[in-house]
């Protein structure tokens, strides 16, 4: 390789190290992406922490009943939880909700809540979120 290329193949490398931090640290304040993924240099200020799904099937206007996922449904559900794990609120739910719809057709509404714990910047201790999908047939 001659000087020049060695030189610019180097000052691009500083670059891409220079950005991507900013670039990485940006995605997890504004997208919730996970820290340990994506070469972020943020992986050990938060432990991973696995988010879980629960769904549940309105039965009337008071009362929803907990739903367990069927046999079909749960290489879905796997699927999702890996990629959940990295993107975090950027995947959603949609392949489980049809897929419950499809295993049962009786339904017209489903929800699906999606929990994620994690470390709480005020307090230090964790705590558990969770985000909440409707999907009506």
């Amino acid at each position: 390789m001659k000087t020049d290329t060695k030189r610019l193949v180097v000052v691009a490398a500083l670059i891409v190290l220079t950005i991507w931090p900013l670039v990485h640290i940006y995605g997890v304040f504004r997208y919730d992406i996970n820290p340990w993924k994506f070469c972020g240099w943020g992986m050990y200020s938060a432990p991973q922490l696995l988010p879980y799904v629960r769904w549940y099937a309105p039965v009337s206007n008071d009362y929803v009943k907990q739903g367990i996922f069927p046999t079909e449904v749960v290489p879905h559900v796997a699927h999702f939880l890996n990629l959940r794990r990295g993107l975090r609120k950027l995947v959603k739910p949609d392949k489980i909700a049809k897929s419950i719809f499809e295993t049962h057709p009786h339904l017209d509404e489903i929800v699906i809540r999606v929990f994620q714990r994690y470390l709480s910047r005020d307090n230090g201790m964790i705590e558990q979120d969770f985000v909440e999908y409707r999907y009506e047939k």
